[in-house]
């Protein structure tokens, strides 16, 4: 879902605390999308571009679209998720752990 909502091999995402930010929405150009029964994905209503992704399991988190962010972030990559469904062409050699679905279970092996 997320390659297929971003034309990309990845969306990166930070996320954080939802009690932590504040949306600034005047206008109310703020779209949600239901992508699937687990999460929602927010975008602009007037450009189109995506910025935020909910989870239904985790509703105190809210997943930043790092793209959208007009600075640098500043902190590491933690984690690879949904490793099980990346695009066939990508390798992940980087040796941050890697997981076939969210956070739960073990990492998976780093030649998947």
């Amino acid at each position: 879902m997320c390659r297929k909502q971003h034309g990309a091999a990845f969306a990166t995402y930070a996320q954080v605390k939802r009690a932590a930010i504040t949306i600034d929405d005047p206008k109310a150009q703020l779209r949600r999308y239901a992508s699937s029964e687990k999460a929602a994905r927010l975008f602009c209503g007037t450009c189109g571009s995506s910025l935020f992704w909910e989870s239904n399991d985790h509703p105190e988190l809210l997943g930043v679209a790092v793209g959208a962010l007009d600075v640098p972030l500043g902190v590491p990559v933690l984690a690879h998720i949904y490793v099980g469904s990346k695009a066939d062409w990508v390798t992940l050699s980087d040796g941050v752990p890697g997981y076939e679905g969210d956070y739960a279970g073990p990492p998976v092996p780093r030649d998947a």
